[in-house]
């Protein structure tokens, strides 16, 4: 077999493997876990492209300063003829100043991109928590539907056999009538939700009933140092970011002080027709620009001003991360011991008082409004639990994000 052979064999084995890779991009994958939308969401994520995009920018930014200029050729008609060849000495201040701001903005916008990732991960564990809080909705609601509908056939029962007004069951009936309106509104949130999530992951063909793993189960968890206000403006990219800008800010403040330092131009003369009054064919000149009628004020106020902003930016952000710390590490105590106050035994007694209601109804020793009243208050504190639950974990997540270190 030839290495043609060989190469368009593995072009066939490869190449429906390749296309089905960039298909599956579209899709989001059925069974989705919170890990795998994390994952979809760090390599097909809009943001994050524009990010890298913006990065490779700034790559680029940092190539152009490190350049050396071109050298002029000229040829000047005359008698003689005389050729010369201008080369800018680019090797003072100006290039380091210059090329020190271009390295520094591009390490921001690297740092840019692991904040646009910390960003996007919280994001998507936000929505991920938001599509298992709607589907519980969801569940709940659904339950009480078919505990009315169980209702409003033994009602019916009852009617024909004369143990039960007739207007009771039109209760039931309308109550049913709630209970269906709740649920395909409940529905549309999950339908919506999983909107959400997917735009977030990057997926161009969005599933409105996609499958989703996962729960809202609680789980004890604890930071350790979570007030280190110092760790923590060590740890984030976006502070890191902004430090980096002040000090290209700096530099650049530098490099616009630099301008009336010029760079000196080498010029190197040739003729043909007679030498000059050295015997020489050749001659050699150096040029400077004279800062007289432009002295580059203006280059240096608005260095001086980025500079400034750059630093109360910095100083912003330092203040905001500390208060984002302290309200985040304030908002998951609250909603743990919320989540614990409800796991108290509060769920297991509202289902017991629930089905004593229904038992006792079934006998007629009670009303159905009071049936109707211990329904709606179980399916009330139900998804008050299982918010609770949903904020704990988001709390969770944020604090882990503003820390940039996970639990333990």
């Amino acid at each position: 077999m030839t290495v043609r052979h060989v190469i368009l064999v593995a072009c066939g084995v490869l190449l429906p493997v390749v296309l089905q890779g960039q298909a599956s991009i579209s899709r989001a994958p059925s069974g989705l876990t919170i890990d795998a939308a994390v994952d979809s969401a760090l390599r097909h994520n809009w943001d994050l492209r524009m990010m890298a995009a913006t990065s490779d920018s700034a790559r680029a930014e940092t190539r152009i300063a490190r350049a050396l200029p071109n050298p002029t050729v000229a040829a000047v008609p005359n008698t003689p003829f005389q050729y010369t060849v201008t080369l800018p000495l680019d090797v003072g201040p100006q290039r380091t100043h210059r090329t020190t701001a271009s390295d520094l903005g591009a390490r921001a916008a690297r740092s840019d991109i692991r904040e646009g990732t910390r960003q996007v991960v919280l994001s998507i564990r936000r929505a991920f928590s938001d599509v298992l809080l709607a589907d519980a909705r969801r569940d709940i609601v659904s339950s009480r539907r078919d505990i009315m509908a169980q209702l409003v056939v033994a009602d019916s029962a009852r009617v024909r056999v004369g143990e039960l007004p007739a207007r009771a069951l039109t209760r039931s009936q309308v109550e049913l009538l709630r209970t269906d309106t709740d649920l395909a509104r409940a529905r549309i949130e999950a339908q919506s939700t999983r909107l959400a999530l997917q735009g977030l992951m990057g997926v161009t063909e969005a599933d409105t009933a996609l499958v989703v793993l996962g729960d809202l189960d609680f789980r004890d968890l604890s930071f350790e140092n979570a007030a280190d206000a110092g760790s923590v403006l060590a740890r984030r990219p976006d502070v890191e970011s902004s430090r980096l800008r002040e000090s290209q800010s700096e530099a650049a403040q530098k490099s616009a002080r630099s301008l009336v330092l010029p760079v000196p131009q080498l010029t190197y003369v040739r003729q043909f027709n007679g030498p000059f009054d050295s015997s020489h064919y050749y001659a050699f000149g150096l040029g400077v620009e004279v800062p007289i009628l432009n002295r580059y004020g203006g280059q240096r106020d608005r260095a001086d001003a980025a500079h400034e902003a750059a630093g109360v930016a910095r100083r912003r952000l330092e203040a905001q991360v500390a208060r984002e710390l302290q309200s985040t590490m304030v908002e998951f105590l609250a909603q743990r011991a919320l989540v614990l106050r409800y796991q108290s035994g509060v769920i297991d007694r509202m289902a017991l008082g629930v089905e004593a209601a229904r038992y006792a109804y079934s006998r007629g020793a009670t009303s159905l409004l009071e049936v109707l009243d211990a329904l709606r208050t179980q399916q009330d504190i139900m998804i008050e639990y299982r918010t609770a639950l949903h904020d704990y974990w988001v709390a969770a997540y944020t604090l882990e994000a503003v820390r940039g270190m996970p639990p333990r």
